[in-house]
């Protein structure tokens, strides 16, 4: 979970960090940070709904 989250917040991040860099007139260093800071908060958020979530019955038909 860890690594699928890691891949996700990375796209999630390339496509802001391009999508500022290209629609306004930050420089290349802005555009990083808005990488990183994208990239760490999309991995943080995924990594916290994965922890929340409840796996003791997957099945869903509450038979114990």
């Amino acid at each position: 979970m860890v690594v699928v989250s890691l891949m996700v917040g990375s796209v999630f991040a390339l496509m802001a960090s391009l999508g500022f860099y290209a629609l306004t007139n930050i420089n290349a260093a802005q555009a990083v940070f808005v990488y990183l800071a994208t990239g760490s908060m999309t991995t943080l958020l995924i990594l916290a709904r994965a922890a929340a979530m409840d796996f003791s019955d997957p099945t869903g038909d509450d038979v114990d």
